[in-house]
């Protein structure tokens, strides 16, 4: 007998948009054809070609069209989105920018198969999750995704993914303080004849976008002894306060002792129809908050082999974030069976003990273990949270300061994601410092370069073939680039054939490499700086087990005798170089192969001064602090414009 199959047929009606008052509307369509397929569904708009003052001037709806690239013109938009003014960005084929902290396409991304991510929003909550997959004529819904950031205030409401996991999302919504912003790469456009779905996804932004009204936010009060929570919460770009002046919703750490003044206004806030956040507590401090969740609290010991949280339901607290967020671990991505078979955890997910609830009906279990609870008191909500972001934001930090900015978002937190800053920049030379090259000949001679290692894992191939040979073969020789943009910042870099074969630095460390640097001092500078930025990257370093461990310490020397120190640490201002991935406080700045390992990178790591109107006169670096060997590229220094 075979197997039962169910599967649900959508019957769907042509799009209608004549209903849909089209006042106020402005098409920016390069190409034509937005405008075309508006029309022919019913909405007669009039397409520009370029966004001025003047077109901007009565506008209430700015749809920018497919393949229409709103780069040029990414000033004027986001003003106008920020007074108030709704923009809707159709698909584009191309990479574009818009600001700081708006998603950008992957141009190396496409999906047939995409799920809801906020099940509660209003442009999707019509649909079902099978409504968005395997669209006609291709089945490829969805083109160049927008890759996920790591902070809060982006609304991700549909997302699909890859072997390493949910980290596209094909529909993303980011207000901007009055106004609000949809990015669609979904083929509303492209697919609007063949696919009944394109249009009623269509139709809904614009409704969407037509009827927007600005939600109130307000700042989040924080009571919290723990430095870690309040570093998570600056890194996802919440606005809050410690104390708790304001009306806004509350978070609590364990770490704070609770007094009776603060318990009875988190009362309070509750009774108003308030919602509080209560993190990190367990067996041996949940009692202080018996009060606040109106029973006494009991707990159970959880299952210690479970390394992740899978979401359950589909509650607004948790629109936008998905399992993949919750899952702490590396996998197998090569395996052929169970990539999770192997599974090692990157950050224990949370405590141990998991909060019992007295009734069925006392709240809502949010999470399988249940970390995550959503508990009604009074007018109000209390969310219990026993995921343990604060301790994993060194080896997590992108899903940590996601599913932190995320959350207060969603209890109606302010996001404040600081704009792009300018610089005047100059290099800073280290020339006289160096002491190895790029490419390595010959492994643990105590000479040549990188890391001592041997030619199969060194930087051979860093911008151009170092080895004058590949496969065997003499290769033609090419001038070394060395005026070079690593993470939208320039640098110098040394041409090694121009300086007796030496280009970086190379530090000793945990026994490794023990002819290379212990130290270099006296990098001179000379000059006034509100920024450096540090080109650099780590060899031998374990990114669980030395996380947060200082490898290397730059001691910044000011003309008037003063010094600062900046300590480099795993997992945050840089990392292992095999398999690079974005920190908390380090972007990757370039990633490419050698001839052992795809991919290997280097981090771009700024530090902000403190004194920027004193002036630098050097810089140290004092290495072989842990176990990883640093080696660094260049710096750059830059003064911040004002104008």
């Amino acid at each position: 007998m075979g197997e039962r199959h169910t599967e649900t047929i959508y019957l769907m009606p042509r799009t209608d948009l004549s209903e849909i008052k089209r006042e106020g509307t402005v098409v920016f369509d390069s190409h034509g054809d937005t405008t075309k397929a508006l029309t022919t569904l019913g909405m007669q708009v009039q397409g520009v070609k370029e966004i001025t003052d003047e077109t901007l001037s009565n506008a209430k709806l700015l749809i920018v069209g497919r393949n229409t690239n709103p780069t040029p013109f990414r000033g004027k938009i986001i003003n106008f989105a920020k007074q108030g003014g709704r923009v809707i960005v159709l698909s584009q084929a191309s990479d574009f920018i818009l600001g700081t902290g708006i998603p950008e396409p992957d141009t190396k991304h496409v999906a047939s198969q995409v799920w809801k991510a906020s099940p509660n929003h209003p442009v999707i909550k019509p649909f079902g999750d099978e409504q968005f997959s395997f669209w006609k004529p291709d089945h490829i819904g969805t083109k160049f995704n927008f890759t996920k950031l790591s902070v809060g205030g982006i609304r991700y409401l549909l997302h699909c993914g890859g072997l390493g996991g949910m980290a596209w999302s094909p529909l993303v919504e980011v207000p901007q303080n009055k106004g609000t912003i949809l990015l669609c790469q979904m083929q509303v456009i492209d697919a609007a004849e063949a696919e009944p779905m394109a249009g009623a996804l269509l139709k809904s932004m614009i409704q969407y976008a037509l009827d927007y009204q600005t939600p109130d936010t307000q700042t989040l009060r924080v009571l919290a002894a723990n430095d870690n929570v309040t570093q998570v919460l600056k890194a996802s770009g919440v606005t809050f306060t410690n104390g708790l002046e304001g009306s806004g919703p509350i978070l609590v750490d364990a770490s704070h002792q609770l007094n009776s003044a603060e318990i009875h206004e988190i009362n309070s806030t509750l009774s108003r129809g308030g919602k509080v956040w209560l993190h990190g507590y367990d067996t041996s401090n949940v009692q202080a908050v018996s009060d606040i969740l109106g029973f006494k609290p009991t707990m159970s010991k959880r299952d210690d082999t479970v390394l992740s949280v899978a979401l359950r339901g589909d509650h607004p607290l948790l629109d936008g974030l998905s399992n993949f967020d919750y899952f702490w671990a590396t996998v197998q991505l090569g395996a052929r069976r169970d990539y999770f078979e192997k599974g090692k955890p990157t950050a224990p997910i949370g405590g141990l003990d998991v909060l019992d609830l007295p009734t069925l009906d006392r709240g809502q279990v949010l999470g399988a273990p249940a970390l995550l609870l959503d508990i009604p008191k009074d007018s109000g909500s209390i969310f219990f949270d026993g995921v343990t972001w604060d301790k994993a934001y060194a080896t997590e930090p992108g899903k940590v300061c996601r599913i932190v900015g995320t959350i207060a978002m969603n209890m109606g937190a302010t996001i404040d994601i600081s704009p792009e800053r300018e610089f005047t920049y100059f290099p800073v030379s280290l020339v006289n410092h160096a002491n190895r090259a790029f490419f390595d000949e010959e492994a643990g001679d105590g000479k040549g370069g990188w890391t001592d290692q041997g030619p199969d894992n060194d930087m051979s191939f860093f911008l151009i073939n170092h080895t004058g040979k590949f496969n065997g073969m003499d290769v033609t020789s090419v001038k070394f680039p060395v005026s070079q943009t690593f993470a939208k910042r320039p640098f110098l870099l040394i041409d090694p054939t121009r300086n007796n074969g030496k280009a970086v630095l190379t530090f000793t460390g945990g026994g490794h490499d023990s002819a290379a640097l212990k130290q270099a001092k006296d990098i001179k500078v000379n000059r006034k700086a509100t920024t450096l930025w540090f080109l650099q990257t780590a060899c031998w370093a374990s990114n669980i087990k030395d996380a947060g461990k200082t490898q290397l310490r730059y001691v910044i020397h000011f003309e008037d005798g003063t010094s600062v120190n900046f300590d480099q640490r795993i997992g945050l201002e840089l990392a292992e170089w095999w398999n690079p991935n974005q920190l908390p406080a380090a972007k990757v700045g370039w990633s490419g192969r050698n001839n052992m390992h795809s991919p290997i990178g280097i981090f771009v790591t700024p530090w902000e001064n403190p004194y920027p109107k004193k002036t630098i006169q050097s810089i140290d670096a004092i290495g072989n602090l842990g176990t990883a060997q640093v080696v660094l590229l260049a710096i750059t220094g830059g003064v911040e414009r004002r104008d």
